[in-house]
């Protein structure tokens, strides 16, 4: 246990350091049912370039009955050395999102006092949340103030099991992961680094393999998360943002 430990504690000071000596990319690595979609963000050192970023999509899941599985977990390591030897991922930040079938994701808005409550009301009902699996639920939240009353909490429910399955496959491929978080909320953060935002209200759409997301933004905070059930093509968006618009308008 303390040469495992230890071996583990020199691979991620060595990631530290390649990083300090001028490793400037990011890795996001989004986690659906069967899929790992990679995006490479080249991050420009100086003002001379602009960022560059790249995306590809790869087959983790192969015949695991599920990702909290021990076939999942050899098969989802099997993935992630892969990609890290495709990419040299070694050395640079890489950070995990997860659709929505592996996390269940929450705003909350009001008085400081309100936003408390609630989330020590969500925090209770966690382990009701029977499609994220059997066994312990975790709740993580970041909650930020509006003015001296009123607060902006974010919430995820996730299973315990999976979080660690994550990190284990991780360890095991010789990676260390800085970021675990849903990716809708991933998403809205980094929509509001685009020039063309809208400054006001607006939705926003994340398509996965497994189904869609809509979130409703505000000034660049995201306010309500929306799972519509089923897949979802492309080319039938318009048609169901439109059945969904009086839902998402309340």
């Amino acid at each position: 246990m303390s040469d495992r430990r230890q071996t583990r504690d020199r691979r991620r000071t060595t990631a530290r350091e390649r990083r300090r000596k001028g490793d400037h990319r990011i890795f996001v690595i989004e986690l659906s049912s069967s899929d790992l979609g990679i995006v490479e963000l080249q991050k420009s050192p100086g003002d001379e370039r602009v960022d560059e970023v790249s995306s590809t999509t790869c087959c983790w899941r192969r015949g695991a009955p599920s990702l909290n599985s021990t076939d999942g977990c050899a098969e989802l390591t099997s993935a992630f050395r892969e990609i890290a030897r495709q990419h040299s991922m070694h050395g640079a930040e890489i950070r995990v999102v997860l659709t929505g079938e592996f996390c269940v994701l929450r705003m909350i808005r009001g008085t400081v006092e309100s936003v408390r409550a609630e989330l020590q009301q969500l925090e209770q009902r966690s382990r009701l949340y029977l499609s994220l699996g059997p066994g312990e639920k975790v709740l993580v939240s970041n909650t930020q103030s509006i003015d001296a009353r009123h607060s902006h909490a974010v919430a995820a429910v996730c299973n315990r099991a999976t979080l660690e399955t994550i990190q284990s496959a991780a360890e095991a491929a010789g990676i260390e992961i800085s970021v675990i978080e849903p990716a809708l909320s991933a998403l809205s953060r980094a929509v509001t680094r685009l020039p063309e935002t809208p400054t006001g209200s607006y939705l926003l759409v994340h398509l996965n393999p497994s189904g869609m997301e809509v979130g409703v933004c505000h000034d660049g905070q995201l306010l309500l998360d929306y799972r519509p059930s089923g897949r979802t093509a492309v080319a039938d968006l318009p048609a169901l943002l439109e059945t969904h618009l009086n839902r998402l308008s309340r």
